[in-house]
């Protein structure tokens, strides 16, 4: 073979060795389906080595040239997704640990909702679940309770805020119902009508001598009196009228209302009693609780037993309703207390004034002055100095004395005066 045949030959070789080449690097422009790839520390470093043994192979050609660059765009694409996948990996996290933050625990129900959950209040800061407020509103309008307060505080709800968070517009009149109602009681002239399931209210301003009263609602037009409040009597007495009343409703009870009632729901006909402002019944538990009741429609405030408005001094006075007792004191035994209280108080206010007054004004100025004299008794002192110790003392003693007897006796003194009081009113009103 000679020197020509052989140099043809290699450059041969060398030109299929380039061919072969470029077509190995021109492979990796190839598009192929992409393929989903799992992203790892050691995937990273063996593409750095891969790429690097590639521009290594490549150095010599234009083609070398040009799949280093499409690499290295290939890198940075890469590298690029993986700062995407990081970044958004970190605001997952961050989303994830961000709600935790806006999570409030419940008061009422302990259990921990999303802040959006808390409506706010106007009248006070605490924050309770929407939820739970709702069915708390809901119990205490069913229970006829107008002034609703906060469950944590005294603070008295807002009516804007009532209706944002109830969302029910059959327990929103009732609401508002019971607000006029309690407004309208609060009127000496206002008078409701007595027909059942009626609820108008006829505010008669200077009817007291005409007292017959028609009620104008649609439909029912009831006549009824102005100062009983009950239906038309033309020809009795209101106190008349109110006996047949209570004569009638006590037959009707024994025969039905009570034996029902009490079978249906365990309450006695005794449970049940009117306000005596409002006329709403009122039941109250046998629980061992007092006899000083309020409405919650009008907050009249009155006593179980007489069934009267009373003031703080009501169970004080021997009126015969007793504070934790269920039957007042019968008529003999009223009038016994309160004839003792009415003789026996003046007897013992004049005993006590006559005796403590005038041994405090005296035995206070000896006592002091027994006082002064052992106190200085044995002592290096001139006798002037003692004798004007002890005068200085006894008519100081002397000026204070009846300020201290007035004190002493007076505040016993009022208050039996003050207890005395309701007793001489019932009496009067018991010869009325």
């Amino acid at each position: 073979m000679s020197d020509l045949d052989m140099s043809l030959h290699r450059q041969m070789g060398s030109d299929r060795d380039l061919q072969s080449s470029a077509s190995s690097v021109s492979l990796p422009s190839v598009k192929k389906a992409p393929k989903k790839r799992r992203i790892s520390l050691g995937s990273l470093f063996r593409r750095k080595k891969d790429t690097k043994r590639k521009s290594r192979d490549l150095n010599g050609g234009v083609d070398g040239i040009a799949s280093i660059e499409s690499i290295h765009s290939e890198m940075c694409i890469d590298k690029n997704s993986i700062f995407s996948t990081c970044t958004s990996s970190d605001n997952g996290t961050t989303s994830s640990s961000k709600p935790s933050g806006d999570f409030m625990e419940c008061p009422l129900c302990l259990l921990r909702h999303s802040k959006d959950r808390f409506p706010e209040i106007m009248t006070c800061h605490h924050r309770s679940c929407v939820d739970c407020l709702r069915q708390y509103l809901r119990i205490e309008i069913s229970e006829s309770r107008v002034n609703i307060s906060c469950p944590e505080c005294s603070e008295r709800f807002n009516p804007h805020d009532i209706r944002l968070i109830l969302n029910d517009d059959i327990l929103m009149e009732k609401y508002e119902e019971f607000m006029l109602r309690r407004w309208l009681v609060a009127d000496p002239d206002c008078r409701w009508c007595p027909a059942p399931d009626c609820g108008y209210a006829v505010i008669a301003f200077g009817c007291a001598s005409c007292p017959k009263l028609t009620c104008g609602r649609e439909g029912c037009g009831t006549e009824f009196c102005y100062h009983c409040k009950q239906i038309w009597h033309p020809n009795q007495t209101c106190d008349a009228a109110r006996q047949e009343r209570a004569q009638s409703l006590r037959l009707r009870t024994i025969r039905s209302s009570s034996i029902s009632y009490s079978q249906e729901s365990g309450a006695a006909a005794d449970d049940i009693k009117p306000c005596p402002r409002c006329a709403a019944y009122i039941i109250k538990m046998n629980d061992g609780s007092c006899n000083h009741m309020t409405c919650a429609v009008c907050g009249c405030e009155f006593c179980w037993l007489c069934m009267k408005e009373i003031s703080d001094l009501h169970y004080l006075s021997p009126s015969g309703c007793t504070f934790w007792g269920k039957k007042p004191w019968s008529r003999k035994k009223k009038i016994l207390w309160q004839l003792g209280t009415l003789v026996g108080a003046p007897v013992g206010i004049a005993l006590i004034a006559g005796i403590a007054i005038p041994a405090m004004i005296i035995g206070i100025p000896v006592y002091v002055g027994r006082k002064i004299h052992n106190r200085y008794e044995g002592k290096d002192i001139s006798k002037h100095k003692r004798n004007l110790a002890i005068a200085g003392g006894v008519t100081l003693s002397v000026i204070v004395s009846p300020v201290v007897a007035a004190v002493t006796v007076g505040k016993p003194i009022l208050l039996v005066c003050v207890l005395v009081a309701p007793c001489k009113q019932n009496s009067l009103r018991t010869h009325e």
